[in-house]
């Protein structure tokens, strides 16, 4: 059976349901349940108000150590209610991010087909006036790199990291900008302290003004690509 996520209206229905049944397994009513049911609210000023009666409800309490503790007990059940609920939310809320995030996977998808099929009959237009929408293009270049032969691109073509991790004593304080300014000459005297690591990405602005004046890079080309968009 496929399982379907809940609409944003029936993910708050269903939130408040959850907290309904909160308050009745925990037994809480009266002035507590109603300072929670503020405190739900989506309202800040609502909820400010909530916040106060709980306030108000723990001061009375305070008179008795029984009521104090009992009142506190059922206080602590709704946080773990509400921190349920909480989770329930966030829950939802990153079906919906991941639902939205498919149906616009799916519409680029579509798009991509029915442009490729209007430019496969007719090459040279780059805009394409349908009865009631517009599709328009642009060019672009992007250079491609073989990411099995990255090892192959020289280092002048590449953009190069060096990460630097220093343990430090409180005792013995660590000039970082002195480390960093003389990292080649006094790297020895930070002995097992100084961890260094280096890492390098190809530069894509640089491959691709070499690669327009003439000059190959290994593994590297230029794509020209064609992006559409509906209007």
């Amino acid at each position: 059976m496929t399982k379907q996520s809940a609409s944003p209206d029936q993910a708050r229905q269903l939130g408040r349901d959850v907290y309904s049944l909160a308050m009745e397994a925990t037994g809480v009513d009266g002035e507590l349940a109603v300072a929670f049911a503020m405190i739900s609210s989506e309202d800040p000023e609502e909820q400010q108000r909530g916040e106060e009666l709980v306030q108000e409800l723990l001061a009375i309490a305070a008179n008795s150590s029984e009521a104090l503790t009992e009142k506190a007990s059922a206080i602590c059940s709704i946080i773990e209610s509400m921190r349920a609920r909480a989770a329930f939310l966030k829950e939802s809320a990153q079906a919906r991010i991941a639902k939205a995030k498919g149906e616009e996977a799916a519409a680029d998808k579509l798009l991509a087909r029915v442009s490729a099929a209007l430019h496969t009959v007719h090459p040279t237009q780059t805009r394409f006036q349908l009865p009631e929408y517009d599709l328009r293009s642009r060019s672009a270049e992007r250079v491609i790199v073989d990411p099995d032969r990255i090892g192959e691109i020289p280092d002048r073509f590449c953009k190069l990291e060096v990460n630097i991790k220093i343990a430090s004593c409180p005792d013995e304080p660590t000039n970082h900008q002195y480390f960093l300014d003389s990292l080649t000459d006094h790297i020895s005297e930070f002995g097992g302290n100084c961890e260094v690591k280096f890492s390098k990405t190809p530069d894509l602005t640089c491959i691709k003004q070499v690669i327009k004046a003439g000059t190959e890079v290994p593994g590297c080309v230029i794509r020209k690509e064609r992006h559409w968009r509906l209007d």
